[in-house]
């Protein structure tokens, strides 16, 4: 893969056919999982601007060395929205409920990558001197 966003996208497509395949062979409506699949898009379109924003200088989380935590944040919110989405199909929950659910977290969650974001960015660019008080 090219880019960390490429695979964020192709790991959410991969979970948007398996829910999917799962949700059809246990009968849930696609209209309700639709909107589950909505509740992860405040997170990973945060994810991808803050790396479009600004790159994190470090590797992938698929391979060896020092990674992103903001790669690693959106892994595990995929991971548990994959996790809850599974367990809402397989023992028939109403989706729209764990939809709104999920939702509730994006706020945090995507508060977080850009803030972030913003804030190493702040800091990289400028230079602090001795008089100079740090925000943080």
């Amino acid at each position: 893969m090219k880019s960390k966003r490429e695979a964020v996208i192709y790991v959410v497509i991969a979970m948007w056919i398996y829910l999917g395949s799962l949700g059809i062979y246990m009968d849930t409506s696609l209209s309700e999982l639709a909107a589950y699949f909505l509740a992860l898009t405040g997170f990973v379109s945060s994810y991808i601007w803050a790396e479009t924003k600004r790159h994190s200088g470090s590797t992938s989380w698929w391979k060896k060395g020092k990674n992103s935590k903001r790669e690693v944040m959106i892994y595990l919110t995929i991971l548990l929205w994959g996790c809850l989405g599974s367990y809402g199909i397989i023992e028939k929950a109403d989706i729209l409920d764990l939809s709104a659910y999920y939702a509730a977290l994006t706020p945090f969650i995507s508060s977080w990558l850009i803030g972030e974001t913003v804030k190493s960015h702040n800091l990289e660019s400028t230079e602090i001197t001795e008089d100079q008080p740090i925000n943080s």
